[in-house]
């Protein structure tokens, strides 16, 4: 990855990308789990990771089984979400410098997370910095979220470019096999844990922003 001339757009994630809140929401759903009685293990959670909201909750009903109250587990999670929201999350680390570069660029670049609107707004007013997104492609704005290609595709369908002129970043498998689907170069910057096979197809891998901002 010498330069970036060929690349029309950066795509970006949310969680776990920009958004050092991974560990946060592990914690939000084990803590609220163990309320309930059951022991919500990492190989369990591994599922929630990168999912959308409404597909999280579904695995927990799953992993609750029979009598359990979706709507009483749901009612206590949003309890202690908005005490964890309230609390705000960290950037990752190059965050502040990847958007003072793309914003004094003339690259266009877009959001591309499974959160809902209302939570990419929320993140996004608690850290100044995360502005110029030319579009934001939020989670309740798909029917088929990540892995699904749909959302990078959207994006890219609001920018005008093909997706092969797009660098999708992604931090979670599903996220990386959304990229990979939709047909765009892909940037792994692995939080938590990956699966070698699926990792090995991402066309660059970083351990941080912070070698993506000096390639602009």
């Amino acid at each position: 990855m010498s330069n970036m001339n060929w690349c029309q757009a950066i795509l970006l994630d949310l969680d776990g990308t920009l958004i050092d809140s991974e560990a946060g929401y592990e914690k939000l759903w084990k803590k609220t789990a163990s309320e309930f009685g059951i022991n919500l293990t990492d190989q369990m959670y591994a599922r929630f990771v990168g999912a959308r909201y409404d597909h999280c909750k579904d695995y927990m009903a799953e992993i609750g089984g029979e009598g359990f109250d979706r709507e009483v587990f749901v009612d206590r999670l949003e309890v202690h979400g908005a005490a964890l929201f309230e609390q705000g999350m960290p950037l990752k680390a190059g965050v502040e410098a990847l958007f003072e570069k793309l914003n004094a660029g003339n690259r266009p670049f877009a959001l591309v997370t499974s959160s809902r609107m209302e939570i990419a707004q929320m993140h996004m007013q608690q850290h100044p910095c995360l502005t110029g997104f030319t579009t934001l492609v939020t989670g309740d704005q798909v029917d088929t979220p990540k892995p699904n290609p749909k959302p990078y595709l959207i994006a890219c369908e609001r920018l005008k470019i093909e997706p092969s002129a797009a660098l999708g970043v992604e931090d979670s498998m599903p996220g990386l096999r959304s990229v990979l689907a939709a047909g765009c170069k892909s940037l792994l910057i692995p939080d938590g844990p990956i699966d070698p096979q699926i990792a090995g197809q991402a066309d660059y891998r970083f351990d941080s922003l912070l070698p993506l901002v000096e390639l602009l």
